[in-house]
């Protein structure tokens, strides 16, 4: 039964991948004036990371250049007593801008184009710069991929384990990293 689970896991997997293939190539290509693609592409990428790895909520924050960085977009899974899920967008506009020089981790992250699974977020030094962030948003731990464009990081796609530790598995990091290589081009395209 066990590799049953393990292959249908899988399989649900990968039907969240193409949805979100082909999610964020129809918010590109059909995008209006007036509409943001880069939230909408954003939005799509955190709602298939929370998807796919079962996460209580994701984020991405963006890099607007080499040394700051903006929550463009984060999804909170919501389920309802009769047990349905549903994977909400948050207002991002509270959150503050991020110095990236104050958290070491992504200077590690953009160097070595890895992701980045941490146990105790709150407490990491290399999450220093956005402690009070994470303590405010009840992150416990979190998993940082890095969206690579062009063997250049855009920004990180976080996914995050709200009140309770979470030891992120080698599947789980590997399925968040292909979330982020078929996001990070739909995000750069969004923007031109």
């Amino acid at each position: 039964i066990g590799t049953a689970l393990d292959v249908l896991e899988q399989f649900s997997r990968k039907e969240v991948l193409v949805a979100l293939s082909q999610q964020t190539t129809r918010v590109v290509d059909t995008h209006r004036a007036g509409q943001d693609p880069i939230k909408d592409v954003c939005t799509a990428i955190c709602r298939a990371a929370c998807e796919a790895l079962n996460a209580d909520q994701a984020g991405i924050v963006y890099f607007e250049s080499e040394v700051d960085g903006v929550v463009r977009s984060q999804v909170e899974k919501v389920t309802a007593a009769d047990g349905n899920t549903q994977y909400l967008s948050k207002n991002v506009l509270q959150f503050p801008w991020i110095d990236l020089a104050a958290v070491p981790g992504l200077a590690i992250m953009r160097e070595t184009l890895d992701a980045l699974p941490i146990l105790d977020a709150q407490h990491d030094q290399r999450l220093a710069g956005v402690a009070p962030i994470l303590r405010l948003q009840g992150i416990v731990s979190i998993l940082l991929v890095p969206l690579v464009v062009e063997d250049r990081v855009i920004g990180t796609l976080g996914i995050d384990s709200v009140q309770k530790k979470r030891q992120f598995q080698q599947d789980e990091i590997e399925t968040a990293t292909l979330i982020a290589t078929i996001g990070a081009p739909a995000i750069a395209s969004a923007q031109n």
